[in-house]
């Protein structure tokens, strides 16, 4: 099995373009609640992959330490964000991101905190922000049972998934976060969604580290089962993924 930080390597592609990004809502409440005040923040996004939360800071105005382990993600954030002169990728861990004390104001992780170790996570996170630094931590958790459609590709996936139950980031609700947290967590939801055609539904699918690739021997039946599910559920020529993102935020270093 790939060490973690080796998982998505040869996924790169399909994680760039398929992955969901994150609902307008989530970014009004992020912009009015933690970067109104005191001028432009330094953001460290932890586990940034290729960039696909950072543009949302850096269209603001502030500028993001990119911090993302896997040389082949980094290296395409770096290009798909080279226009934006705030932000900098860097080679490091949750556990041991490299930057210096008290640098940031704001701790960001997208998609990302369940590959931590959660404690050397946090010491790292409360050694890097500044006084009042903040801590959001954000997961777009596909919906399972809302529709025919979310139900089936669910089992669809459990089916063809090679790791799905140990890697799956619904292990990490506010039950967990408050055993390993002192902090107080204060949490949101909002709605999300993404309509993909059949080309884009695959890119979803091999997006995820714990599915099949192309030159796995579980491909093939995978790719037949998920065209037969995208067939009969495709309305229009595309289906709908539906998401709750859920945001966790807590305050360290207080005054």
């Amino acid at each position: 099995m790939k060490k973690v930080t080796e998982r998505f390597s040869d996924r790169v592609d399909d994680y760039a373009k398929y992955r969901p990004s994150y609902p307008d809502d989530l970014y009004r409440f992020i912009r009015q609640e933690f970067l109104k005040k005191g001028g432009p923040k330094l953001i460290a996004d932890i586990g940034s992959g290729t960039g696909i939360s950072s543009v949302f800071f850096l269209e603001e105005g502030h500028a993001v330490f990119g911090v993302e382990p896997n040389d082949a993600m980094r290296a395409r954030s770096e290009s798909l964000l080279s226009e934006y002169t705030g932000y900098r990728a860097v080679k490091g861990k949750a556990e041991s991101t490299t930057l210096i004390d008290g640098i940031c104001d704001l701790v960001f992780c997208a998609q990302s905190f369940h590959w931590f170790d959660v404690k050397s996570a946090l010491k790292e996170f409360k050694r890097i922000l500044a006084k009042n630094g903040k801590v959001l931590l954000v997961w777009n958790d596909r919906n399972t049972d809302d529709s025919p459609f979310s139900k089936e590709y669910e089992e669809f996936i459990k089916r063809h998934a090679i790791d799905y139950e140990s890697v799956n980031h619904k292990r990490i609700d506010l039950k967990f976060l408050k055993q390993h947290i002192p902090q107080k967590i204060e949490s949101r939801e909002f709605p999300n969604s993404q309509e993909l055609d059949e080309e884009g539904l695959m890119g979803r699918v091999l997006s995820s580290s714990y599915m099949p690739r192309k030159n796995d021997e579980g491909y093939t039946p995978m790719a037949a089962d998920l065209k037969e599910l995208f067939t009969r559920h495709s309305f229009g020529g595309k289906v709908t993924i539906t998401y709750t993102t859920r945001l966790y935020y807590f305050t360290v270093n207080e005054k």
